[in-house]
C-alpha cells in the first residue's frame, strides 16, 4: 500500500488486510503456504513440550497452573513466530529464486507496494487507501462483533480443534478409556484458551485496521 504521508509508517505485506482482496488467488496462496505452514508446524514443537511435562493424555488439575503458564504463552509465541519466519522466508525466495532486487523485495514485503501484475485488475494499484480499506477483509469480520468473533473464531473453531487434537483423541487412544471428569476440564482449559487466542487475534487485527484507517484518512482528507 502506498503512502503519501511521510510520517505513516508502511504497512507490511503480512499485516495488511487490504491486499488480500485485491490479488490474484495463486499469488495469496502461494504467499500463504510458508507462514500459515510454519504457524501451525508449532504445534510439533508444542507436542515436545508437552511430552516434557507428562502430558499425553489429559492434563492433571493439579497441573492446570504449570499448563495455563507455560503452554498457552509458548503457543502463542511459537505460532507468531512461526509466522513471521514465513514471510522472511518469501521475501528471501523473491530475491534468491526470482532475483528481486533488495530494493523491490523491500518495497513489497515492507511497505505492500507488490507487482503490477499480482492484481486482479492492474486498475486496483491505483485504487484509493480509502475505498481498500472500506472492502477489506476484515472490515467485514468486524462486523460481527468481538463477543460474537471471539465465541465463533477463538472458542468453536480453534479453541474446538485444540480440545480435539489435545484432548479428545489422546483420551480415546488411552489404555484407561475416556474419563469424563478429566476430558471436561480439558474442554475448559481449551475454551478459556481459545477465548484468549479470539480476543489476541481480534485485538491485533482491529489495531492494524485503525491503524490503515487513519493512514488512509491523513492521505486523503
Amino acid at each position: 500500500m502506498k503512502t503519501n504521508n511521510p510520517k505513516s509508517k508502511p504497512t507490511s505485506l503480512a499485516m495488511n488486510m487490504n491486499i488480500p482482496f485485491m490479488i490474484k488467488t495463486k499469488y495469496y496462496i502461494g504467499l500463504a503456504v510458508l507462514p500459515m505452514g510454519l504457524m501451525f508446524s508449532a504445534f510439533g514443537v508444542l507436542y515436545l513440550i508437552m511430552q516434557v511435562f507428562g502430558w499425553t493424555g489429559t492434563i492433571p488439575r493439579s497441573e492446570i497452573a504449570v499448563f495455563l503458564v507455560v503452554f498457552i504463552p509458548s503457543m502463542v509465541g511459537l505460532m507468531l513466530g512461526g509466522f513471521w519466519l514465513g514471510w522472511q522466508l518469501n521475501k528471501l525466495i523473491a530475491r534468491v529464486v526470482y532475483g528481486w532486487s533488495a530494493d523491490k523485495a523491500y518495497k513489497a514485503f515492507n511497505c505492500s507496494d507488490v507487482p503490477v501484475e499480482w492484481y486482479k485488475d492492474p486498475a486496483l494499484a491505483e485504487m484509493p487507501a480509502a475505498v481498500r480499506q472500506k472492502n477489506s477483509a476484515w472490515a467485514t469480520t468486524r462486523k460481527q462483533g468481538k463477543l460474537s468473533f471471539v465465541v465463533k473464531t477463538g472458542v468453536c473453531q480453534w479453541g474446538g480443534l485444540m480440545f480435539l487434537i489435545m484432548g479428545l483423541i489422546p483420551a480415546l487412544r488411552s489404555e484407561v478409556g475416556v474419563q469424563m471428569l478429566p476430558l471436561a476440564m480439558d474442554a475448559l482449559l481449551w475454551i478459556v484458551a481459545g477465548a484468549i487466542f479470539g480476543l489476541l487475534t481480534w485485538h491485533l487485527s482491529e489495531r492494524q485496521f485503525l491503524k490503515q484507517q487513519n493512514d488512509s484518512e491523513e492521505n486523503n482528507p
